[in-house]
């Protein structure tokens, strides 16, 4: 009897009602965005994955590893429907690994873009989104070398970056441009362009051995304002923002020293960041702590005590500069760096002296920069390696 109810019972299971083979998926890795100066809307373009063109090559020739789709439409809500006229499978979105838009697109602004992508039930809000200035049709047809998905390529590039020279931040999400449109704090976006010249839009790419030529490079950042890009930072000032603001986890410095240099790792960075009032106008204060490494050093001086002590002096010294540097120039062009205006609005009411108050107030703060730095390893040797004159 047992038995008899349980064969029932089983025919009357359903099998899985909204089941989908992989085989019946176009797997979007990469998203790109741009706008029809001309004729008005956008251009999307879509990375879909290639199964055959990522497995493990057991016959002759290279298969693609992603295949390229564009879709212009005058309307946002447009594109998944257009998508489809050319694509015999179903778009799946939810591995999409980051999103880039043109600068020209981003200075103009992509709220729109934005309020489309949250409205979709399969959006990737924490994937990061990146700027360029290359043409889009040529990032969107670049092939590249290690890592064969553009958008894997890309989102590794950023993470490493952010981790290991703040180059790049990890606040660089679709999320985090969301989450501050209605706020006056800056977003940085990496700012990625294509190198060299060569046709990097076939498999024949993966026949040549440089690697450079046809690649994406990380080239600094774009600030974006409540959902527009306001300006450009250089890979050279990026760490230097990222540091101000205690988003970074290394940073690399190089002080000049007795007809030679000393390269510095500055690890464990610990920062502090307080907004105080003084003689009625308000002071931000940065304190910055960290281990600091050498990692070469050609001086002709001796690593004694001394020297050490030189080294640290010097490398505040340039920290503070540059720090300074960076602050001063964004603040004559009005970029609020360090979200001082958002601190100032929330410092108002709440102290016993004067509140900081009236538009463009934050441009009248003093940026108060110390430091604390600690040398922690000095490498295999304590002296670098001389070679001495040999007579004969």
């Amino acid at each position: 009897m047992k038995v008899c109810c349980s064969l029932v019972m089983c025919f009357c299971l359903t099998a899985c009602w909204d089941l989908v083979e992989v085989n019946q998926m176009a797997i979007v890795n990469f998203i790109g965005m741009d706008i029809n100066p001309e004729e008005g809307g956008s251009t999307f373009y879509y990375h879909i994955v290639n199964p055959s063109g990522i497995a493990a090559q057991k016959t002759s020739g290279i298969n693609a590893p992603v295949y390229t789709f564009r879709v212009s439409s005058k309307l946002a809500t447009e594109v998944p429907s257009k998508l489809l006229d050319s694509i015999p499978k179903r778009p799946f979105f939810d591995h999409s690994e980051a999103m880039v838009v043109t600068e020209r697109a981003a200075r103009k602004g992509i709220v729109d873009q934005l309020n489309f992508m949250e409205k979709q039930r399969d959006r990737q809000s924490t994937i990061n989104m990146l700027v360029t200035d290359s043409p889009l049709s040529d990032f969107m047809q670049i092939y590249t070398t290690l890592e064969r998905l553009p958008g894997n390529n890309v989102r590794t590039i950023i993470e490493n970056q952010s981790m290991e020279s703040g180059e790049a931040s990890y606040r660089s999400r679709i999320k985090d441009v969301v989450e501050n449109l209605d706020t006056n704090t800056l977003i940085v976006l990496p700012l990625v362009s294509v190198s060299g010249s060569r046709e990097s839009s076939t498999t024949q790419r993966y026949e040549h051995m440089d690697a450079n030529e046809g690649s994406f490079i990380l080239r600094g950042g774009a600030l974006i304002k409540q959902g527009a890009m306001i300006g450009k930072l250089s890979a050279y000032e990026m760490p230097f923002y990222n540091l101000l603001n205690g988003e970074i986890k290394m940073l690399h410095q190089i002080v000049h020293l007795n007809e030679g240099h000393v390269d510095l790792w500055l690890k464990d960075i610990l920062v502090k960041k307080n907004l105080v009032q003084k003689s009625g106008h308000p002071v931000i204060n940065i304190q910055i702590k960290a281990k600091v490494h050498i990692d070469g050093n050609t001086q002709e001086t001796k690593l004694t005590a001394d020297n050490l002590d030189l080294i640290i002096t010097q490398l505040s010294k340039q920290v503070v500069e540059r720090s300074n540097q960076l602050y001063e120039k964004t603040k004559a062009k009005h970029w609020d760096i360090m979200g001082i205006e958002e601190m100032i609005s929330r410092k108002r009411g709440s102290t016993r002296k004067k509140p900081m108050e009236g538009k463009g107030k934050w441009e009248q703060t003093e940026l108060a920069v110390s430091v604390h730095f600690v040398i922690q390893t000095f490498g295999n040797t304590l002296d670098p390696y001389k070679s001495g004159d040999v007579d004969g």
